[in-house]
């Protein structure tokens, strides 16, 4: 039983993998979130626009980018994440 929220998504950001960490997380159910896209269900803020834009760009040169963003759950509620993306 993993904790962590692990997402998986396709090249259009369609969430392909919810696990019970995300459930627990997030408030939304495996079955209400699959093939929506990410932006949907995770809106995520990044502390500064040039956070984000650096996180874009590494993500494209390195295939991963590791930082701390907000993201919100079902509720509303705003949290801190340590977000962890990779290409595959």
């Amino acid at each position: 039983h993993l904790s962590d929220a692990v997402v998986g998504t396709d090249n259009e950001f369609r969430i392909t993998l919810w696990n019970d960490g995300s459930e627990a997380i997030y408030g939304w159910k495996q079955e209400e979130v699959l093939g929506r896209n990410t932006r949907e269900i995770l809106t995520t803020i990044y502390p500064s626009a040039e956070t984000e834009r650096d996180a874009i760009e590494t993500l494209n040169k390195v295939g991963i980018w590791r930082g701390e963003v907000m993201q919100r759950r079902r509720n509303g509620e705003l949290i801190h994440i340590m977000s962890s993306v990779n290409l595959l």
